[in-house]
């Protein structure tokens, strides 16, 4: 438990900002949606950051493991 009156992002940061040169996009990826942040530098390629999917066996496919390198 965290007890302050600070708000939440300048404890944590905020991850949805686009002040690091990236970008946050919900793209459609092998047939499943996946939130995936754009680096600006890497034109094309992105990383997945989270999964968007009611589908249990999306979550156990190495291939769209977060972290895991995309080309948009």
């Amino acid at each position: 438990m965290l007890y302050t009156p600070m708000p939440i992002e300048m404890i944590f940061g905020d991850p949805y900002s686009t002040d690091q040169g990236t970008e946050m996009v919900i793209m459609d990826h092998k047939g499943v949606k996946v939130l995936a942040r754009r680096n600006r530098n890497t034109m094309g390629h992105g990383r997945i950051e989270r999964v968007l999917s009611t589908d249990p066996q999306d979550y156990l496919n190495p291939e769209l493991a977060p972290g895991t390198i995309i080309h948009l």
